[in-house]
């Protein structure tokens, strides 16, 4: 009788049809991106950014060999177990920062409605006289 030692099914280097290669996205399907103004007003940060990096030394101190992914986690946790009274000065300065960025960006939309307006003009006063004075050349003589 078999003890069901070595009967070579299943134990070699097949990987059983499991391809490790990853298929590529053509680049005519990806949806061009468009490119970031670094002139543009930052974003304003949630509460728990705000928190996150006020605490995250702290978090660091308490688990020193912890990777950023696992401070992260460890941060996530902290924070779900935080209640509204906790979390309400972190919403305070969250909502400060808000404000902050879409006075920014208001301020920053009408400079670029400003700049745009400036090309537009530019543009069109320099390109309507241009055809009259190719062809007066010619009727010259």
């Amino acid at each position: 009788g078999g003890t069901g030692g070595g009967t070579g099914c299943g134990g070699g280097g097949d990987r059983g049809g499991i391809s490790r290669k990853k298929a590529k996205a053509s680049p005519e399907k990806r949806p061009q991106k468009k490119k970031k103004d670094k002139d543009a007003p930052k974003r304003g940060m949630s509460a728990f950014m705000l928190w996150m990096n006020a605490s995250r030394a702290s978090i660091k101190e308490e688990h020193p060999d912890a990777k950023v992914t696992d401070i992260g986690r460890i941060a996530g946790a902290k924070w779900k177990e935080m209640d509204a009274e906790a979390k309400a000065p972190w919403d305070a300065k969250a909502k400060a920062d808000k404000e902050r960025y879409e006075a920014e960006m208001k301020a920053y939309k009408a400079k670029q409605r400003a700049s745009l307006a400036a090309d537009d003009s530019d543009s069109s006063e320099a390109a309507a006289p241009a055809k009259p004075a190719a062809g007066s050349d010619s009727d010259s003589d």
